[in-house]
């Protein structure tokens, strides 16, 4: 009997009552769309089902997401945004909230204070919660050592360790994590893929069953791990970081495997 690969183990899928899509990579590459990410987009809100974008980028604002989105064609509300700095302030504020100290940038200063949650500065706290910062310096790694030597909870918006801006690489949250945790021996609560918590926060905003979903990204070890662990079904876009060949010999099996949008589009029946 002959073994079928994953790129032909689900000729159709059973349309979701939601689309998680991730952003860089999926549905844009910079500032540059992914061909067929729009006219697919608008052709599954169509057919019925609802779209989130879900990004482990927590510099951003949402509103920012939005427009960059708007800007390639693809109609987006700031309530279609899940970023993990509102994963996170959600999760700190469901956790007993208090005062907290942020390492980041605009986009987790606003999600937290969305969420009723105040910033520390100075004085105690009760979070310490650790984003991409382009201001980071030893004196936040001090007081942030300090703080979770004290007793204050250690939250990570995403481990990536590299962000494209522009042409260029550049760290992201990930090596400003490591540092906080070689200097405290404290390990984060993760809320960013590959960690489900980001997707099990935009299924709560959604008010959606994890099999009523499907997770569209264009990462095995980012977006597919993330839908595993959330026990939601995925679909890897071939259009950004991983191949075909890295999923057929991955242990992390997408539900399908498509090469572009046109493709999910067919399999997804909404033509």
């Amino acid at each position: 009997m002959s073994t079928r690969s994953n790129r032909d183990c689900a000729a159709l899928i059973r349309p979701p009552n939601l689309l998680l899509l991730d952003l860089d990579g999926t549905v844009y590459r910079g500032a540059d769309p992914i061909p067929g990410a729009a006219e697919t987009i608008g052709a599954v809100r169509a057919a019925g089902m609802r779209v989130l974008f879900v990004t482990n980028r927590a510099d951003r604002t949402v509103a920012t997401v939005a427009r960059q989105l708007q800007s390639l064609g693809i109609p987006c509300k700031r309530s279609d945004v899940i970023t993990t700095a509102a994963a996170a302030a959600t999760y700190c504020a469901e956790q007993g909230g208090g005062r907290c100290f942020l390492i980041g940038g605009r986009g987790i200063r606003e999600a937290f204070a969305a969420r009723g949650l105040e910033s520390a500065p100075d004085g105690p706290a009760d979070w310490v919660v650790v984003s991409l910062d382009l201001r980071f310096s030893y004196a936040k790694l001090a007081r942030a050592t300090t703080l979770i030597l004290g007793g204050a909870r250690f939250v990570a918006t995403n481990p990536d360790r590299l962000i494209t801006i522009g042409d260029a690489l550049f760290p992201e949250a990930g090596p400003l994590i490591a540092a906080v945790r070689t200097a405290t021996g404290i390990e984060p609560t993760i809320i960013g893929k590959p960690s489900p918590k980001l997707l099990q926060e935009a299924l709560r905003v959604a008010g959606c069953a994890p099999e009523d979903a499907l997770v569209v990204g264009d990462c095995l070890d980012t977006d597919i791990a993330a839908a595993a662990a959330a026990d939601i079904p995925s679909c890897l876009l071939l259009t950004g970081v991983s191949t075909c060949g890295e999923a057929e010999r991955s242990s992390l099996r997408p539900g399908t495997i498509c090469a572009d949008w046109a493709e999910l589009r067919g399999k997804l029946q909404c033509d």
